[in-house]
C-alpha cells in the first residue's frame, strides 16, 4: 500500500499546534487542513492562519460528539494536540472520528513512551492510556502513536530546575543517563513526514528523537553556547522520591516536576530502550533543528 493522508483535521489549537500550522503552511500543495477549535478561541486561531487558503477553521463543542463528527467528515486523519487540561475530550474525539469515517487518528502523545513500565505508572498520563485503550479496542480506524521524548525547546525552564538568570541547574541523579529530546518544530516536521507514509506506522508507535543527551551533556552544550559557567547541584532520586511521598506539603506542579525528574535521572524517557530503535533516522527529509539554535533562544 502507498497511503497518503492529505486531508487533515487538527484539534487542540494551542502552543504545539502553532508549529503544525507553520509546517503545513510550507506544504500547501500536499495538505488541506482544518483547524477544529472552540468558539471562544476562534479569533485567536484565525490569526494563526493569516489568510492561507489551504487552512480553514471550524468551531465545535469539544464535549459534543455529533459536533466533532461533522467537523471530521471527509477527513483522512485527525491529529490531536490537546494539552493535558483538554485531553479529557480526546475519547469523544476518537469516537467522533470513527463515526465520521476518518481513516487515521494521531492522539496527543508527542511525549515519552507509555509502553515503558516507569512511564505507564505516572498518574498524569492516565488519560493518554485511556485513549490508547479505546483506539486499540476498535478496528474501523488506524492510529499512530508519535513519541518524541522531551520538548528540547521547553527544557531550559524552571520546571526542569534550570535558572538561566542565575546560571544554575539542579541535576536529577548523577546526570549521566541519556534521554530523548525533540524540538516542537521537529515534532511537526516528523508528523508531516509520517502523513506521507503512514502505512509503516499503522497501529504502532513512531519513535522520533532529534537528540539523545544526558543532563551533563546538556550543561556542557549550554555553557558552550551561552559562554557562561553554570553551577550544578546534584539531587538524588531518593531525595525526589521523599518529596513526592510528602506531596501534600507541596503543590501538585512540584510533584509532577519531581516525578518527571526521577524518570530523567533513570533514563526512562529514552525512546530507543530495550529492543526499540529510533524511526527518525529513516525520515531523511527532516533535518533536525541544530541544538545550538534552540539553546540560543534562552539567552
Amino acid at each position: 500500500m502507498n497511503t497518503k493522508l492529505t486531508s487533515v483535521a487538527l484539534i487542540g489549537i494551542g502552543n504545539l499546534a502553532k508549529f503544525f500550522i507553520d509546517e503545513f503552511k510550507q506544504h500547501p500543495s500536499e495538505f488541506a487542513v482544518t483547524l477544529v477549535t472552540r468558539q471562544e478561541s476562534l479569533e485567536k486561531v484565525k490569526s494563526l492562519v493569516s489568510g492561507d487558503p489551504h487552512i480553514t477553521v471550524c468551531t465545535v463543542d469539544y464535549s459534543d460528539e455529533s459536533s466533532l463528527t461533522e467537523a471530521f467528515r471527509n477527513k483522512d486523519v485527525v491529529i490531536s494536540t490537546l494539552a493535558f487540561g483538554g485531553q479529557v475530550h480526546e475519547i469523544t474525539a476518537v469516537k467522533a472520528a470513527i463515526n465520521a469515517g476518518v481513516k487515521w487518528f494521531i492522539p496527543s502523545e508527542f511525549s515519552v513512551d507509555l509502553e515503558h513500565p516507569a512511564n505507564k505508572e505516572l498518574p498524569f498520563f492516565a488519560q493518554k492510556l485511556e485513549t490508547r485503550k479505546l483506539l486499540e479496542s476498535q478496528s474501523e480506524m488506524a492510529y499512530t502513536y508519535i513519541l518524541t521524548g522531551i520538548f528540547a525547546d521547553q527544557f531550559l525552564i524552571p520546571m526542569r530546575k534550570w535558572d538561566i538568570e542565575a546560571s544554575t541547574v539542579v541535576i536529577p541523579g548523577n546526570g549521566t543517563a541519556k534521554n530523548s529530546y525533540t524540538s516542537r518544530k521537529d515534532v511537526a516536521a516528523y508528523t508531516a513526514a509520517i502523513l506521507r507514509r503512514p502505512d509503516r506506522f499503522k497501529n504502532t508507535s513512531a519513535r522520533l528523537a532529534s537528540y539523545t543527551l544526558s543532563y551533563n551533556e546538556w550543561v556542557e552544550v549550554v555553557e558552550r553556547v551561552s559562554g557562561r559557567k553554570f553551577a550544578t547541584i546534584f539531587e538524588s532520586v531518593k531525595q525526589m522520591e521523599e518529596r513526592v511521598r510528602k506531596g501534600s506539603e507541596v503543590s501538585s506542579f512540584a510533584v509532577i516536576a519531581d516525578l518527571l525528574a526521577i524518570t530523567i535521572a533513570n533514563g526512562d524517557q529514552r525512546l530507543d530502550w530495550g529492543n526499540h530503535s529510533l524511526d527518525s533516522v529513516d525520515l531523511q527529509e527532516v533535518t533536525p533543528t541544530p541544538l545550538d539554535d534552540i539553546i540560543s533562544l534562552s539567552f
